[in-house]
This record gives structure tokens, C-alpha cells and sequence, in this order.
């Protein structure tokens, strides 16, 4: 069994071959090297008959391999199908060149392309063995002539040794050679003459015969001419000749002249050139004349001295070698010219095979020609000559340069493999390609088809069947196959006959050929061009074909899909919408039963607001475990067929619910990774009604689906916000980035006395007052363009200069990048609704007024005196008590102390609320007399400063409450804070604006926890105040770092 060598780094590539070798009975053995350096350590230790070897290998190419020049055939497989490497391989040595398809076909001819290689390799092996005896034969009967010539001269005579040299050179020679005298007679000829002068045949004697009888009629007057030359001055003449027979002649003359240079006659050399090149080959009779054939033949002769090794050679020989004269012409001298992959094997060759074994010198070898370093071929012939005991003593031979012939042998070799090659790739190539090549004669019988024409159209059993058949045959093969079905076999039926139209044109055309093939439609772009053969002559028909199908579905889906996407971009109803598609889907698939399922997630139901149904109707069910729910649920499509839906209900998976189908397609409607819906279709009778192609392509035109029915929901959406902006009762305006007015409402128009039009494009601050300062403004814009919300009040103009209050809310608007493309501000009209409030708070703090005076009043006068009567009781009783019993006097002095301590309270009380000393002195002095009466009462230092402002700048309204809030806070810090120190500041913040601010160095109070226990009423009066004033006031407290109150308000504020 022969034993192969897988060279394949693939690990998946070598496990499916050996999957194929054991499931198909591989009739070879194998061993597998993953890489080049494997595979020569494998060839080093074990013998293949057979190298297979992937292109790309992790350490190399399968060139490294081909490099090695193995006497193994070598077939290489690759996954890349380039042509060039394909080329390439052949020409370095490789057998063939397999493709690895993905489906692994190419393992399936992989046994047939082994034995085809290794039966090829044989035959080659057998035949280059057969050519080799043939040839040693043939040099045999040569070798044996030149050996019986060389018997009969002896060494003593060197006359007798030139003339052998003379006879052997000259009866092996491939050329006819002859002697003229100089009367033009045939003096001498060789055997080879007879050979080629055919005219001669019948007479084996030339001899005596005139020269001129041996050319054509027409030339012998020039050759006389070119004769009676040669006896003057003329050396050598080429003549090309042509015989009766159409044989071309090459004949040559040369002078034969004497030492002295006299005419002596004529060497004639003749050769046969419409069989062979012609080989220049020179005869001389005497040694002069020997000396003149090696020149023109080019053959060096040589005679070497076996037991010193020493050798001479003739100039034609130092010629061939490129030598001069005084080289070393020894053994080590002739080995030294030897090329040096030669030189071991010739060394040993003349040693040991021809010397030691005493044998004829046969070789053809490579030598370095020493004049150029060139290389060059040779053919080396020589006898060896023996003495009285039979040792060798001399060898006498001829080395002849063959190099031209060499060139020519290989050219001709590589025109074979190149023939070879291409047929062979013109084969892989057409039978690799996908498209279908087909050659026809004029009767439209096939002569050349490839394997894609073979099985997409002609379903032929292999490339050689078609030969000699037409299409009818293929055709009529298919019918009968299946007679049930007339739509079997189609292809062609409604296509012109355009072998016909491209003869009748003659030209290249393109035709459209369609129909039906093994019962499924098939379309294909044809393209026919006539067949002319190398005289012009038309011969047939070449046409070349490419399935189309697909492409044309793919059209057709397209068209489809663009159609779909067209309709969705249109202002209709969903409904009609949802009836387009399943017309559209109809031209590619079975509609009669499709619907659009929508599914609400809040009552899990499920609707189907479009249906068409061969035999449910079924509108409105929940969603629950139907197929529809399960598309829903996985968010995945499911395709199924009726066994594979009872399968479905068997395992739970599904509830049955009306019908079942032989066929299910439903796909989700998908809206941002939620199932919103599906689309499904479905067959009651056709379990192949469809494909996963079908599938993909639902899910495209699903998804179109889904972003059409979010538009009609966002439209839905912006309609009823549109609508609540219309009938809305606060103004909204809409702006850009830079502020530009985008969209107002009727509430804005009604509010501001401006039409939308008018706004559109402009900026807010036409709205402006000037009744806000620009800090506020500043305040209002970085608050925003922080991506932050802005509330607050501010005082506006309407289109007719009138003033009004409103209540702001502006908010950023950000897109999915979260950033800022537009404000949005809501507006209320609170004019009214402020001065309300003020109103209220005016009323409310004039009735807080009149009762803490009234209180204050009744405080005086009637706690006041009680008190003081008490204090007077208590004196009288501290008389009467015996000054012995100290502890009633002890208490008594307590008690008069703790009364003069609640009448000065009791009158600091009443003073403050009937506002006395605000009345007597006036503000600035009042807050001072609050701070004294307080440091020296409540263990606080009350630090009191004024600047920027006098008594006159305070009308009584605004002293009232100025007062009343010095108040309310000092109490509010004498009771919560623990404050040591608290510093009260009035100041001019401008010319129209007074600062109050009140600061104490206390634990903080946590104002939220105080309203939470309805403990803020100081401080909601503080507000009520400030409000009333027009001011606005600020509040800052933290644990442990004091209350700080801020309050700015305008000078006559309250009128």
C-alpha cells in the first residue's frame, strides 16, 4: 500500500481528512507534519510515494518543499484559489492543485488525483528508464564502431592514432560528411551521407560521382560558381536547398588546403534540417584535417594517461573548457571545470565505474567553462585501451558542448508541461468556477462543458457526457424522470433559440434564459459569442452563464422592501399601510393569512388592529402562552412547521388557540429592545409555504413596521400636547440655545398682547421691564445653561408698556447626547394674586399692630401696677419679719428681687409692643435701645452699627416693619440659638435700596424642625414683612456657625 505525507498546520483541516480517509475507506496510508521543518525530518527518516501539501504553512510555503526536488510526486491543496500560485506550482514540479471548498468536496476527488499522480509518476519513471536504454543502445552501436576503429591503431603510430580519431569522429556524427577532390569528384563519404542524400539510395556508391548530381538542377550553376571560388580565396559557403520530395537541405563546403596553403579539394557537409537543428561536424584525412572537422563540429577530442592522469586535448576542447593552453591538465584540473554538483559523482563516475570496472566513458555533465564562469553541457565519450595483461592505459574520447541541445530538450519539455498545465488549469479553472462554460458545433452538439454546466443545467454525470449530445437530450432525460410533473423540466421553453440569433448576428450577445430545473425556477445571464478555429473558419458556438436567481429575488425584495419604506414615509393610516404590505409581501410569499399584532402591556392583552384570515378571526385575546405571546415574550421570531408546533404545545411551550397551522411565521415588532407587537403569517395547507429568507426579511420590513406605529404614537403624543399647550392658561414659550423665540402659546399672546408671529425668532428680553437688575438676569441664564431648573418671579411689559408679575418656571430641554438644544419657560400671571397677598399681609400686620399696642397698653397699665403694689406689699412685709429668722428675710429679698426683674419686663414688653420708643425716638435709636435693653437682660452682646442712612429715608410704614423684624429675629436668637454675641448691621446698599442684616455666632437653627412643630410664626412674620416691604431676604444657618439673615428692601416702598 502506498504510503503518503500530509504536510497540513490545519488541525481542523486534518481531523476532516482523517474523518474522510475512515468513513471512505482511504486505499493509501498516511502520516501528517504540521509544518516544512516536520516534513523534512519525515522524509529523512521514512520513505513516502506521495507528498500532499497545503500552500500556507506556519513556517513556510509548499514552494520550500517543491525546492527540494524530491523524486516524490507532490500534490498541493489550498483554501485560496489563485491562479498565478496554481501556475506556479505545476511549473516548479508539483502534480496538481486542489481548492478546499468549505464543504469539503475536493476529499471526495482527492483519491483519484493521488493514483493519477502516482500512475502518471510511474509511467514518467518507466519511460525516462526506456529512453535511457533506447539511447544506450543506439550510443552502443556508435560506441562499438568507434571501438573496433580504435582496435586497429596502435599507440606506437600517432598517424594511425589521428586517423582512428579521424574514423570515429566521424562515423558519429549526426551529419553527412563527403570528401570532393579537385575535380569535383566524390572521393569519400560516410554512412550517414547515404541516409540523407536519398537520391543515392539505390546506388551505395558515391564514389567518382559528380558533386554537382548531388543538387537540385536550378542550383548547380551557383554551386559551380561558389566551387570555382573556393579554389582562389573562398573558405566555407552555407547553402539551404530544397529537394524534389520537400525535404530542406543544409549544405555546406569547406576548403581543404595543404600546409602551403594549395587547393587540395572540398569537405561537404550535409544535414537534414527539417528533422533536426544541424550539428557542425568537420573530417579531415589527415590531422590537419581532423584538427578543421573538430572546429566546425564544435567536438573536442582528449587522450588521458591512466596511471599518471595526466591528459591532453585538442584546441576545440580548451575551447569548450574556456582553458589556455598550460592548465593543469590532471585529474584535479578536469574535475576543478566540473560543476561543483557534479564533481563528486564525475570524480567517482571515472574512478570507480569507468577505471575500476574498465567500462566505456558515457556522461553527460555540467561543466564551468573557466573563461567565463558560465555554465555550460557537455557530452564526455571515451575508450579505454588496454595493455598485454589488460590494464588500462590510455582513454581517448570526444567531450562535445550539447548545451544548445540541452535548452532545446527542456524547452521542448517545458512547451509539454506548459500544454499541460494550461489544459490542466483551463480544466480547474472552468470546473472551479461557479459560472456555467459550455462550447457547442454548428448542430449545436456539445464539445466542452463544465461541471457547473454539468449539474445546475444539464444534471449530466460528468463533464464527458455531454460530448456529442444536444440540449433536447438533457431535456427530454429530465421529463421522463418525472412524468407526473409537467413543470419538471422548463428551462428554455420561453426563450428564443439564441445559439440561432448569435450565428445569425455574429457577434458577442447577451441573452436572459429562464425556466424550470429539477422543478425549482432558475434565471441566468447568458452571454454567446461565435466559435472561429485558427484558418477564420466558424466552427460553433461558446457561451458562459451566471445563476441569477438569487439576484433577481434579491431585486424583487428590494423593490419590495423600497416600496414598503416609501409607503411608511406617506401620510396614511396605519391600516392602509398594513393592507400595502401584505399586497407588497404577496409578490414574494403567501399573504392570504397575515395580521398585525400590538401588545398592551398594562391589561396584558393583545390586539390585532390589521388581520386577514382564511379562518380565525379572532381580534382581541390575551397575550397569556399563544404563539403570538411567545414572539412577544422571546423577543425572537419564531419559524415553525405543524409537527414542530404540536411539539411546541406538547412541551408547554404554547397553548393551542383556533387553527393550527401547517406553516407559522410571526416576527416581533421591536421599539427600543421592547416588544410592542408581531407580525405573523401563516399557512393552513403548505408546510413549505416558507423559508428563513422569508423570516429575515419580515424582520427588516418589522422593523419599519415598528418605528411607523412609534411615529403615530409620538404624533398621537404631540397632537394632545400640542392641544393642552393650546388650551393651557399659562403662557409657554419655547426657545433655542441662543434664546431665539421658537413657538408661544394662545395663553402667551393673550398674556403679553404680542401675536406669535410677531415673536417668532426674536429674544425674551423684548419682554423686559427693567425692574430686575442685570445680576438677575445673569443668575437666571447660569442657572440654565447648567442644566438646572430657574423659578422665580419677575416683573414683565406687555406690548402696550403695561407692567405685570409673574411666576416663572424655565427648564432645559436635552436631546439623547443629554445636551441642551432648547429652554422652555412656563409663565403665570400672578398680578393679582400678589396683590392680594399683599393686601391680606397689609390688613393682617395692621390689626398685628393695633393688638400688640392694645395688648401693650393693658400690659402697662395693668400688670404693671399690680406688680408695683406687690413690690410695696413686700417691703411692708419684710419690716414686720424679725430680722433673726434669716431664711424667711432671704426669701423675701428673692422675691423682691425676681418682681423688680417682671416689672422691668413686664414695661420692656409693653414698650415694645406699642412700639413707644420707635414713636419717641425713631428707628435708628429704637433698634439701639432693643440691643442695650437686651445685652443687659439676656446675657447676650447685642452689637449694634448704622451707616449710609438717617432717620428721614424711613417712612412710618417702613420703620414699623423694620422695627418688628429686629424684633422678631433677636427674640427668635435669644430663644433658640445660645448665641453669645449677635451683630446687627442697617446700611445703604444703593441709592434706592436698605440692607438689614442680623448675624449671632450661636448653634444654628434648624428652621425646617420649627415649622414642623409650628414654632415658626416669628419667622413667617419676618416673611409676611419683607414681602410686604418688596424686599427679599435671604437665610443662612449650619450647625454650630451661627444664623445669618439677609434683607434688602427699596426705600419708600410702601406708599
Amino acid at each position: 500500500m502506498k504510503h503518503l505525507l500530509i504536510i497540513e498546520d490545519d488541525k481542523i483541516d486534518q481531523m476532516a481528512f482523517e474523518r474522510f480517509a475512515k468513513n471512505e475507506r482511504f486505499p493509501f496510508t498516511y502520516q501528517f507534519a504540521n509544518s516544512i521543518k516536520e516534513a523534512k525530518l519525515a522524509l529523512k527518516n521514512h520513505k513516502f510515494d506521495l507528498i500532499l501539501t497545503d500552500y500556507f504553512l506556519g513556517d513556510g510555503t509548499m514552494f520550500e518543499m517543491l525546492d527540494l526536488k524530491l523524486d516524490i510526486p507532490v500534490i498541493v491543496t489550498t483554501g485560496t484559489g489563485n491562479e498565478l500560485i496554481a501556475v506556479k506550482a505545476i511549473q516548479n514540479g508539483a502534480f496538481d492543485y486542489l481548492i478546499k471548498d468549505i464543504d469539503g468536496n475536493y476529499l471526495k476527488i482527492l483519491p483519484v488525483t493521488i493514483k493519477n499522480a502516482l500512475h502518471h509518476f510511474e509511467t514518467e519513471k518507466k519511460n525516462k528508464i526506456y529512453q535511457s536504454n533506447l539511447e544506450f543502445l543506439v550510443e552502443e552501436r556508435t560506441k562499438d564502431l568507434k571501438q573496433e576503429i580504435a582496435k586497429s591503431k596502435t599507440l606506437e603510430n600517432a598517424l594511425t592514432i589521428e586517423r582512428d580519431k579521424f574514423n570515429f569522429i566521424l562515423e558519429a556524427l549526426p551529419i553527412g560528411v563527403s570528401l570532393i577532390d579537385k575535380e569535383n569528384k566524390i572521393t569519400y563519404f560516410n554512412q550517414k551521407s547515404l541516409e540523407i542524400e536519398q537520391d543515392f539510395n539505390h546506388n551505395q556508391n558515391m564514389i567518382g560521382k559528380e558533386v554537382l548530381s548531388t543538387h537540385e538542377p536550378q542550383f548547380r550553376e551557383n554551386v559551380q560558381n561558389l566551387i570555382d571560388d573556393f579554389k582562389s580565396d573562398k573558405q566555407s559557403v552555407l547553402i539551404r536547398e530544397t529537394k524534389r520530395d520537400g525535404n530542406d537541405f543544409e549544405i555546406s563546403y569547406h576548403t581543404i588546403r595543404d600546409s602551403k596553403a594549395n587547393y587540395m579539394g572540398l569537405l561537404r557537409l550535409v544535414s537534414n534540417i527539417t528533422q533536426r537543428k544541424q550539428t557542425e561536424q568537420a573530417l579531415r584525412q589527415s590531422e590537419e584535417m581532423l584538427r578543421e572537422t573538430q572546429k566546425i563540429a564544435g567536438l573536442g577530442t582528449y587522450s588521458i594517461n591512466i596511471s599518471t592522469g595526466i591528459w591532453t586535448s585538442s584546441e576545440i576542447l580548451d575551447k569548450i573548457f574556456g582553458i589556455e593552453a598550460n592548465y593543469d591538465k590532471s585529474v584535479k584540473g578536469w574535475v576543478s571545470i566540473v560543476h561543483p554538483d557534479y564533481q563528486k559523482i564525475m570524480n567517482d563516475y571515472l574512478i570507480e565505474e569507468v577505471i575500476g570496472k574498465k567500462i566505456k566513458f558515457d556522461k553527460e555533465y555540467k561543466i564551468i567553462r573557466k573563461s567565463d564562469n558560465k555554465e555550460r553541457w557537455v557530452h564526455g565519450i571515451g575508450k579505454l585501451q588496454f595493455d598485454d595483461n589488460l590494464n588500462p592505459i590510455m582513454m581517448l574520447g570526444t567531450i562535445q558542448d550539447i548545451t544548445d541541445r540541452k535548452q532545446a530538450e527542456h524547452a521542448h519539455i517545458n512547451s509539454e508541461i506548459k500544454y499541460h498545465e494550461l489544459f490542466t488549469l483551463m480544466r480547474l479553472m472552468s470546473d472551479t468556477m461557479p459560472d456555467l462554460m459550455w462550447v457547442k458545433d454548428l448542430e449545436n452538439k456539445y464539445i466542452f462543458a463544465n461541471k457547473a454546466m454539468c449539474s445546475v443545467l444539464l444534471q449530466a454525470k460528468n463533464t464527458n457526457e455531454p460530448v456529442g449530445k444536444t440540449d433536447l437530450f438533457f431535456a427530454e432525460r429530465a421529463r421522463a424522470m418525472h412524468p407526473e410533473n409537467p413543470q419538471w423540466h422548463t428551462f428554455g421553453e420561453q426563450c428564443a433559440n439564441t445559439d440561432v440569433e448569435t450565428l445569425k448576428q455574429m457577434k458577442p450577445m447577451q441573452f436572459d434564459e429562464y425556466g424550470n430545473v429539477n422543478g425549482k425556477f432558475i434565471f441566468l445571464d447568458v452571454h454567446k459569442t461565435p466559435l472561429f478555429n485558427n484558418e477564420g473558419k466558424l466552427i460553433g458556438v461558446v457561451g458562459s452563464a451566471r445563476d441569477i436567481t438569487e439576484q433577481k429575488k434579491i431585486e424583487q425584495v428590494n423593490k419590495v422592501i423600497f416600496n414598503i419604506t416609501k409607503k411608511a414615509s406617506e401620510k396614511v393610516s396605519l391600516k392602509k399601510l398594513f393592507n400595502y404590505i401584505r399586497l407588497e409581501l404577496g409578490t414574494l410569499m403567501n399573504t392570504n393569512n397575515f395580521f398585525i399584532a400590538l401588545y398592551d402591556k398594562k391589561t396584558d392583552m393583545i390586539s390585532t388592529p390589521y388581520m386577514v384570515d382564511e379562518l380565525d378571526d379572532n381580534s382581541f385575546f390575551p397575550k397569556g402562552e399563544s404563539l403570538t405571546g411567545h414572539v412577544i415574550d422571546s423577543k425572537k421570531s419564531l419559524f415553525a412547521t405543524h409537527q414542530e408546533l404540536l411539539n411546541l404545545i406538547k412541551d408547554r411551550k404554547v397553548n393551542a388557540s383556533g387553527p393550527l397551522s401547517r406553516c407559522w411565521l410571526g416576527v416581533p415588532l421591536l421599539l427600543n429592545n421592547e416588544a410592542i407587537g408581531a407580525m405573523v403569517i401563516q399557512s393552513y395547507t403548505d408546510e413549505n409555504a416558507y423559508t428563513q429568507k422569508d423570516a429575515a426579511l419580515l424582520e427588516l420590513i418589522a422593523q419599519n413596521i415598528s418605528q411607523v406605529i412609534k411615529h403615530s404614537r409620538d404624533f398621537e403624543k404631540i397632537y394632545l400636547l400640542n392641544q393642552a399647550l393650546k388650551q393651557s392658561e399659562e403662557a409657554v414659550i419655547i426657545t433655542d440655545l441662543n434664546g431665539a423665540i421658537n413657538y408661544v402659546n394662545p395663553a402667551f399672546e393673550r398674556l403679553s398682547g404680542y401675536a406669535e408671529q410677531e415673536v417668532l425668532g426674536l429674544n425674551p428680553r423684548l419682554l423686559k421691564s427693567g425692574e430686575q437688575p442685570p445680576e438677575f438676569y445673569e443668575t437666571l441664564w447660569n442657572t440654565i445653561l447648567s442644566g438646572e431648573t430657574w423659578n422665580g418671579e419677575f416683573i414683565n411689559k406687555r406690548k402696550d408698556n403695561s407692567r405685570y408679575l409673574i411666576q416663572v418656571n424655565i427648564s432645559p430641554v436635552k436631546n439623547k447626547e443629554n445636551i441642551i438644544t432648547h429652554f422652555i419657560a412656563v409663565q403665570a400671571d400672578i398680578t393679582e394674586k400678589r396683590k392680594l397677598e399683599r393686601d391680606f399681609i397689609h390688613a393682617f400686620i395692621d390689626a398685628q399692630e393695633q393688638e400688640k399696642q392694645s395688648f401693650g397698653e393693658d400690659l402697662h397699665d395693668g400688670i404693671s401696677q399690680i406688680l408695683s403694689a406687690e413690690s410695696m406689699y413686700i417691703q411692708v412685709l419684710r419690716m414686720l419679719v424679725k430680722s433673726s429668722d434669716k431664711r424667711i428675710v432671704e426669701a423675701l429679698d428673692k422675691i423682691a428681687s425676681l418682681n423688680i426683674d417682671a416689672i422691668t419686663d413686664a414695661r420692656n414688653i409693653a414698650h415694645g409692643l406699642m412700639s413707644k420708643q420707635l414713636k419717641e425716638v425713631g428707628l435708628l435709636l429704637a433698634i439701639e435701645h432693643i440691643c442695650i435693653d437686651y445685652t443687659e437682660s439676656r446675657k447676650i452682646a447685642f452689637n449694634y452699627n448704622h451707616s449710609g442712612v438717617v432717620e428721614a429715608d424711613f417712612n412710618k410704614d417702613l420703620k414699623t416693619n423694620l422695627f418688628r423684624i429686629v424684633q422678631e429675629v433677636s427674640t427668635n436668637t435669644i430663644r433658640h440659638s445660645l448665641a453669645k454675641n449677635m451683630d446687627i448691621t442697617l446700611s445703604r446698599l444703593d441709592e434706592n435700596t436698605i440692607k438689614l442684616v442680623l448675624k449671632d455666632d450661636g448653634v444654628g437653627i434648624d428652621f425646617e424642625k420649627m415649622k414642623r412643630e409650628n414654632k415658626g410664626a416669628g419667622l413667617k412674620n419676618v416673611e409676611r414683612r419683607v414681602i410686604l416691604l418688596n424686599g427679599k431676604s435671604t437665610l443662612e444657618s449650619a450647625p454650630n456657625k451661627g444664623t445669618c439673615y439677609t434683607i434688602t428692601v427699596p426705600l419708600q416702598s410702601v406708599k
